[in-house]
This record gives C-alpha cells, sequence and structure tokens, in this order.
C-alpha cells in the first residue's frame, strides 16, 4: 500500500551497516583476548625482527586459517593480516597483534556477510583456536626468514668490524708519521691512552645498551635460559651462545667470548629476568669486542643490531640444548626426591616401634590417642603447606611449566596436561601410584579453569602434589623443602613433553573448531537468505495497489 522512498532505503542500509560494525567488534574483542593468551601465536611473532618477516608471518596466519575454517579468499585474508600486523610494526606486544588480527578479520567477515550478533561470538572462538593450533608452523616458518636474515647480520657484522679496523689502522699509522717530526712525552701519551680508553668505554656502553634492548625482547633469547635451572646448566647456555655467535659473525676466539657469556649469566644467577641476561650479555660482549679493538663510536649501533639478531636466531638450538640438560637433572631430582622420601619412611618406621614399645608397659587411652592422631594430622598439614609453598614459588617461575598450559584452550585438554604432568613426574620420582597422582593434577587444575595465570596453576597443583604426598606418609617438616625442590625440578624438566602433547591436543580442537566455524557461518548465510526472501515477497506487497 505504500511506496519505500529513499529514505527508508538509506534507514534500513544505516542499520544494516550499523548491525554489521557491532558484530565486527563483539568478535574482535572476543577473538583478541583468546588470542593474547596463546603463547603459539605470540610465538608466531617473535622471531619477526623486520617489517617483511613479521608481514610475511601475518600473510601466513590468514591464509592458513582461511583454508582450514573454509573461509572464500585465502589469499585475501592473508592479505588483510599481513597489512594490519605491519601497520602494528616489529616487537610490539602480543596483545597489540592480537587486536590488529581481530579487527581485520572482523572487518572481512562483515564484509563478506558471515558475521551477525548472533554467531559472533561462537565464529570468534572458533577463529582464535584455529589460528592459536596452526600458529606454531607459522613460527617454524619465521624462524626459517630469521636464520636467512641471521646471515644478513653476519654480512653487517663483518662490513662494520672491518670499517673499524681500517680507521684503527689510519690513526695507527698517523701517530706513527707524528713521532718522526715531535717527540712525545710520558704526559701527552698518557692522555692519550685516557681519552682511547673513555672512547673505548663509551662504545661498548652504546653497544650494550642497544644490544640488550633488543635481546630482551627476544622470546628465543628468553627460552634459551628458561629451562636452566642450575649454575652449571646456566653457564653452559652461556657459553653456548658466545661460542655460536661467534663462529656465525667471524669474531676471533670463540672460545674467549663463550667464556665471557658463561661467566655473565652465571653472576646473575639462575631464574633471572630475561632482561637481566640480556644486560649481563650486552655488557659482557661489549667489553669483548671493545678489548679487541672493533667497536668505535661509529659502529656500535650497527654492530649491536647485528649480534643481537644473530644471537636471536640462533638462540632455539641452545635452548634445544639447555632443555637437554634439564633432563639429565631431573635424574638428579628424582635420586634426591628418592632419598628424602626414604629418611621419611625410616623416621616413621622407628616411630612407629617406639609406639609399639610403649604399648607393653602403658595402657594407651582414647583421649591419648586421639591428641597423638590430632598433632599427626597437624603436623602432616603444616608439611604439606610448607611443601605448597616452595613447589609453588619454583613452578611459577618456570617457563616449560607455563608453556604446558598456554595451549590447552578447553578444560578437557587442561585436564588433559595437569594428568599427564602427574603421572609423569611420579614415574619419574618413583612415587607409587602415578596414576592418582594424575588424576588429582587433572582435577586441580581443571578447578582453576582454562586461560589463569601460571602462578595458579603453580598453587593448584603443589596443593594437590602436598596433599597427596602427606596422604602417603612420604613427607615431613623435615624433608618439606627438600622433596618441593626436587619435585619442582622434575615437574620444569618433563613439561616441554606435555606442552607439545597439548599442542597436539589443540591442533585436535582445531578441526573441530573449523566445522563449528563452518556451521555458524552457513547458520548465517540461511538467515541471511531467509531475511532476503522475506523482504522480497514484501517488496511484492507493498507496491502492489
Amino acid at each position: 500500500t505504500t511506496t519505500s522512498t529513499a529514505g527508508s532505503q538509506a534507514a534500513s542500509q544505516f542499520a544494516s551497516s550499523a548491525a554489521s560494525q557491532a558484530s565486527a567488534s563483539s568478535f574482535a574483542r572476543a577473538s583478541s583476548a583468546s588470542l593474547a593468551a596463546s603463547s603459539s601465536f605470540s610465538s608466531a611473532f617473535s622471531s619477526a625482527n623486520s617489517l617483511s618477516a613479521l608481514g610475511n608471518v601475518g600473510y601466513q596466519l590468514g591464509f592458513n586459517v582461511a583454508n582450514n575454517l573454509g573461509i572464500g579468499n585465502a589469499a585475501g585474508l592473508g592479505n588483510a593480516l599481513s597489512q594490519a600486523v605491519s601497520s602494528v610494526g616489529v616487537g610490539a606486544s602480543s596483545s597489540s597483534y592480537a587486536n590488529a588480527v581481530s579487527n581485520a578479520v572482523g572487518q572481512l567477515l562483515a564484509g563478506q556477510g558471515i558475521l551477525n550478533a548472533a554467531n559472533a561470538g561462537s565464529l570468534a572462538s572458533s577463529f582464535a583456536s584455529a589460528l592459536s593450533a596452526s600458529a606454531a608452523s607459522v613460527a617454524s616458518s619465521a624462524a626459517a626468514q630469521a636464520a636467512s636474515q641471521s646471515q644478513a647480520a653476519a654480512s653487517a657484522f663483518s662490513r662494520a668490524a672491518s670499517q673499524s679496523a681500517s680507521q684503527s689502522a689510519a690513526r695507527s699509522g698517523a701517530q706513527s708519521i707524528s713521532t718522526t717530526t715531535t717527540t712525545s712525552t710520558a704526559g701527552s701519551q698518557a692522555a692519550s691512552q685516557s681519552a682511547s680508553s673513555a672512547a673505548s668505554q663509551a662504545s661498548a656502553s652504546s653497544f650494550a645498551r642497544a644490544s640488550s634492548a633488543s635481546l630482551a625482547a627476544s622470546s628465543s633469547f628468553s627460552s634459551a635460559f628458561s629451562s636452566a635451572n642450575s649454575l652449571s646448566a646456566l653457564g653452559n647456555v652461556g657459553y653456548q651462545l658466545g661460542f655460536n655467535v661467534a663462529n656465525n659473525l667471524g669474531i676471533g676466539n670463540a672460545a674467549g667470548l663463550g667464556n665471557a657469556l658463561s661467566q655473565a649469566v652465571s653472576s646473575v644467577g639462575v631464574g633471572a629476568s630475561s632482561s637481566t641476561y640480556a644486560n649481563a650479555v650486552s655488557n659482557a660482549v661489549g667489553q669483548f669486542l671493545a678489548g679487541q679493538g672493533i667497536l668505535n663510536a661509529a659502529n656500535a649501533g650497527s654492530l649491536a643490531s647485528s649480534f643481537a639478531s644473530a644471537l636471536s636466531a640462533s638462540a632455539a638450538s641452545v635452548a634445544s640444548s639447555a632443555a637437554a640438560q634439564a633432563a639429565s637433572q631431573s635424574q638428579a631430582a628424582a635420586s634426591a626426591f628418592s632419598r628424602a622420601a626414604s629418611q621419611s619412611a625410616s623416621q616413621s618406621a622407628a616411630r612407629s616401634g617406639a609406639q609399639s614399645s610403649s604399648t607393653t608397659t602403658t595402657t594407651s587411652t582414647a583421649g591419648s590417642q586421639a591428641a597423638s592422631q590430632f598433632a599427626s594430622s597437624a603436623a602432616s598439614q603444616a608439611s604439606a603447606s610448607s611443601f605448597a609453598r616452595a613447589s609453588s614459588a619454583s613452578l611459577a617461575a618456570s617457563s616449560s611449566f607455563s608453556s604446558a598450559f598456554s595451549s590447552a584452550n578447553s578444560l578437557s585438554a587442561l585436564g588433559n596436561v595437569g594428568y599427564q604432568l602427574g603421572f609423569n613426574v611420579a614415574n619419574n620420582l618413583g612415587i607409587s601410584n602415578a596414576a592418582g597422582l594424575g588424576n588429582a593434577l587433572s582435577q586441580a587444575v581443571s578447578s582453576v579453569g582454562v586461560g589463569a595465570s601460571s602462578s595458579s596453576y603453580a598453587n593448584a597443583v603443589s596443593n594437590a602434589v602436598g596433599q597427596f604426598l602427606a596422604g602417603q606418609g612420604i613427607l615431613n617438616a623435615a624433608n618439606a623443602g627438600s622433596l618441593a625442590s626436587s619435585f619442582a625440578s622434575a615437574l620444569s624438566a618433563s613439561a616441554a613433553s606435555v606442552a607439545s602433547s597439548a599442542a597436539a591436543q589443540a591442533a585436535s580442537q582445531s578441526q573441530a573448531a573449523a566445522s563449528a566455524f563452518s556451521r555458524a557461518a552457513s547458520q548465517s548465510a540461511s538467515q541471511s537468505a531467509a531475511r532476503s526472501g522475506a523482504q522480497s515477497s514484501s517488496t511484492t506487497t507493498t507496491t502492489s495497489t
């Protein structure tokens, strides 16, 4: 009975556009929160130390997830994510990349008519799961890109070092000519040496500042130290870093640089922050290069950049070596745990014998038995609490422990991680009823929930183990500290394999995410078709009189 005017069409289009933007924003918020908490997503960007490498990571993420989820125009999504992350820049936080990626995908899906208010949340969840699960392969590709850039870093380092050598030779020649015309006094020589020393120290400091900033932001550098839980393992990591980078960059005396870095990181100690190790390494290298006459004010910045790039690129192999060292130390932890547990068993047997002997001379009353049981229970709980505090502090600082939970994005995956941790560490330490400990840790971490902090999982795990060991009569006030140390070391050392297992679990869930995404997208298409049909029918009735 009415004819639609241009005004009503404009209003309809405006409302549709506003709804589409609201859906895209809702998708982006949910997706961004999930991606920012994913360690595999973070790792995909960690070794991208140039805009070209960063853009390549974005493209691969978009292209892969489009194919996995059946989104049309995979190359288009790849290009959109490449541009999005490139606009953020190199070295940004995981949350910044997560925001950029999620906003770009939200706009693309809204533009394709896939996204609406009803499915924004479910599509965001499916997308984030699929992207996190596929990010490991993208991270490997980025690492390969970084390895290629390491060659460029070596060339740049060589050029800068050669320039320094040429300048030094020129200065030496000038000084030699000067001695034929003037007689140098002891005072002028001392002043010259003082000025040279001051310039050398200034160059070393400039190098250290630039290098330290780059290394502290490198996840591969951080990983190289994460599994080094003793001074010997830490020193070994430092040596390998120094030796490898010296060979890669053509620095003379690779063993000397290895020893310098071994001493530098050992002086910092086990469990320090990545920035602390970065400072120690960079200062040591700055002094080493200055001592070799390679470093000067003109090349300090370029040498620092080349050095940091090469060190970050080679740190992955060093991290693997450190993990092997940690596995060896896990055996020592098992032995220490066994000794402490045996001591507890001996003490318990001695107490039991003393009590048995006492019953032959006195008659125990119900009251004294109750008091004894109460005291024993209180002592057991105190020991369990002491164990939990010590163990939790160590686990919360372990990156391998954190990684074991990072890719568990469902309660089933999370429970599986807990079970594997408990089962494996029980077998490694000789704790009886490995399945029982596995179940205890599965329930403990599941009660915390998905996406919690490493310290929350550390508390849950440590409390559960403390209660478990106290219940087995293994734990007492005398051995709680040593058992906690042994347990935390063994759990951290075995967590890498659990993390790999969790990643495989996440990959399996990615398939489910793809199916869920497809169903939600199909539902959206059906609803759009239904609305289109309804609108068409409406048009035929409103234009006829």
